[in-house]
């Protein structure tokens, strides 16, 4: 299943939250397409972040093609955008991860 972010990095276009718990986690999991778009004007540019539920509400996944493990939200800001015809809310989260380069073991 494949979800559209939009606007910058990890800014969930969605009508829910999510909290940092497992439960509201197995929401995050999946891949998501994100739109790293510096201005809402500017011509879209799409990467895929693919997220997988690990222990403890933790994550891995891979971003930009490049794997990471112990992914954590550390903030979430939920919020309304009224300036279009469709109500959505923007959920703009933080993430802390430990990024694999190329060559290292997991």
């Amino acid at each position: 299943m494949t979800k559209v972010v939009l606007l910058v990095v990890l800014a969930l276009m969605l009508p829910c939250s999510f909290g940092a718990n497992e439960a509201s986690l197995s929401r995050f999991a999946g891949e998501w397409i994100v739109d790293l778009r510096p201005t809402p004007d500017a011509e879209p540019y799409l990467q895929s972040f693919r997220v997988r539920l690990e222990n403890e509400g933790s994550f891995s996944g891979e971003f930009y093609n490049t794997p990471f493990t112990g992914g954590v939200i550390t903030t979430f800001l939920v919020s309304s955008i009224s300036r279009s015809l469709l109500p959505m809310r923007q959920l703009n989260i933080t993430i802390q991860a430990n990024w694999l380069m190329e060559g290292s073991k997991a």
